[in-house]
């Protein structure tokens, strides 16, 4: 008998004994309660409560534009929410898939013809990730003034999920696809709770995550509650907007029947603006302020000492918010936006070289503190309970970075006619909806 013979032999007997194992294998995941033990530490119980809106998390994208399994069953729970009153309104949130729309766009035409009114629909339709699902929505979120959210997602997922929102400052109700739809064997169930078990390693390694049960309010006194829900002590009052060039440009006229007041000076610094706070803002008691500007802080810090004024920038926004709520003012802040270079061939010739050289450019190197700035302002304002303004969101380019052509002035810095356009027409009606809301 050749050795090749027996070396093939052993090779089959080897198959075949792997091929038994994996088969019963398979049997006694499926037959036993053994997956069952091993994933019960990953799920959360759903809860009962209402929340200020809804969030359904996107799953997949089958057929040329139809939500997969996962997907139709979080859009049916989402929309059986939203007739049992559990929220007002529904954000579905999912981004690209290799099909011609978006997994967002898909379950919202499936929430469509199941019945759920158009109106209470809000799409994002960029998110990648559970992480990109709770940041991109939190500004959406900010705008109509929720605070509680009730997130619709598989039950394996939720637990994540929970806490990368709760992580950004909001209280989370529970409503889940229940995990014997999400998963149709033990196998199935097995391999989902490995990857939901690396994914929590890398959310908690990456400092994303909450522990779960929400960030409920402690025992307050009535004053307390007062200043903690920014109601104001003059409902009645104006809209404040202070600020340095970029806001004393913006116009956006009475908002809800609340005139605006405009105390942008151009030049000034954030912390000029706390320095006339108390004189300027505070005697005309307004029902908000919205502080909106720490661009000079960057354009006139010294060389290499960006990082230095941004850090002074931020302790004057904590402070103003402090002052405002102090005077029963409500405090509103918007983000910061980008600039790009002078469209000169002076400037073009400039950046072509910094990228030659592997330098960066003095537009980038501002709008790089900016967005470093806004990303603390975004959470600032989700710690301390904010509606945030997210401007520079509106007029950059697709994908972050510098502004878009249209939205800036010859400059390369000063807000456009059509970039302040674009400015009210987004802030308007998110403006309008909170102050009637409270």
């Amino acid at each position: 008998m050749s050795g090749g013979f027996v070396a093939r032999h052993r090779f089959a007997a080897g198959f075949i004994f792997a091929l038994l194992v994996l088969a019963v294998g398979r049997w006694v995941i499926n037959r036993t309660a053994i997956v069952d033990h091993l994933v019960a530490p990953l799920l959360v119980a759903d809860t009962n409560g209402n929340a200020d809106a809804l969030v359904i998390l996107g799953a997949g994208v089958s057929g040329s534009c139809t939500p997969n399994l996962a997907g139709i069953r979080r859009v049916l729970l989402g929309a059986a929410a939203l007739r049992q009153n559990r929220a007002p309104i529904a954000i579905v949130t999912g981004g690209a898939s290799d099909r011609e729309c978006t997994i967002a766009e898909a379950m919202r035409r499936l929430a469509l013809d199941i019945g759920v009114p158009e109106a209470k629909l809000i799409v994002e339709s960029r998110a990648r990730s559970t992480r990109e699902n709770a940041t991109r929505t939190a500004p959406l979120l900010r705008a109509l003034g929720a605070r509680r959210v009730l997130l619709v997602t598989d039950k394996l997922h939720m637990g994540r999920a929970a806490q990368t929102f709760e992580a950004l400052g909001f209280n989370v109700e529970r409503s889940s696809v229940p995990v014997n739809e999400h998963a149709p064997n033990n196998v199935a169930l097995g391999l989902g709770g490995l990857r939901e078990v690396a994914a929590l390693t890398y959310y908690r390694m990456r400092g994303w995550l909450q522990p779960s049960g929400g960030i409920d309010p402690p025992q307050l006194s009535e004053a307390q509650v007062r200043q903690a829900r920014d109601i104001p002590a003059h409902p009645n009052g104006p809209l404040v907007i202070l600020g340095a060039s970029y806001a004393q440009g913006w116009q956006p006229g009475t908002i809800a029947d609340a005139a605006v007041v405009n105390l942008g000076i151009t030049g000034q610094q954030s912390f000029e603006f706390l320095d006339r706070f108390e004189r300027d803002v505070v005697p005309l008691q307004p029902r908000a302020v919205i502080i909106w500007g720490f661009i000079n802080d960057v354009f006139r810090a010294e060389p290499g000492q960006q990082a230095q004024s941004t850090t002074r920038a931020r302790e004057s926004y904590e402070r103003m918010v402090t002052l405002a709520r102090q005077h029963g003012i409500e405090p509103i802040v918007a983000t910061e936006v980008t600039m790009r270079a002078e469209d000169t061939w002076r400037e073009r010739l400039s950046a072509l070289l910094n990228v030659f050289r592997g330098r960066e450019g003095y537009q980038d190197t501002i709008n790089r503190h900016v967005r470093e700035t806004n990303a603390w302002l975004r959470t600032f304002a989700a710690r301390e309970r904010l509606l945030l303004l997210d401007f520079e969101a509106v007029l950059a380019e697709p994908g972050g970075g510098q502004r878009r052509r249209e939205f800036v002035q010859a400059d390369g810095s000063h807000v456009s006619d059509a970039g302040y356009q674009a400015l009210s027409e987004y802030a308007r009606p998110i403006l309008e909806r909170h102050v009637s809301s409270r």
